[in-house]
């Protein structure tokens, strides 16, 4: 295991709060996964090839009828979850920082 650290941005503005995942790209063996605050995360994880899955959810400012509770929307678009296009190598001998730069479009 070792350490992955980075930012995650949309449009230009870091990501507030959201989650990020390094599955293996070959689908063997266990993923990591970890939070994104204020536009960075850092997780401990395998290395090798992996797909980077970012997801981030918003209150849309509308209620739920039964209980009350905030509706969320997904906001990431899924070329970055659940289609996502992201690779990165984890490897033991470098310092494993990744900058993601999203886009809407």
């Amino acid at each position: 295991m070792v350490e992955v650290k980075g930012t995650v941005s949309l449009d230009g503005n870091s990501i507030p709060v959201g989650d990020i995942i390094f599955e293996p790209a070959d689908g063997a063996g266990p993923a990591a996964a970890g939070q994104i605050r204020e536009g960075k995360f850092d997780v401990q994880c395998p290395v090798g090839t992996k797909k980077v899955i970012i997801s981030a959810a918003r209150k849309t400012g509308k209620k739920g009828k039964e209980f009350g509770e905030d509706i969320m929307e997904s906001y990431i678009p899924a070329k970055y979850n659940t289609e996502s296009e992201l690779q990165e190598n984890v490897s033991q001998d470098s310092e494993n920082e990744f900058h993601f730069v999203l886009k809407s479009m």
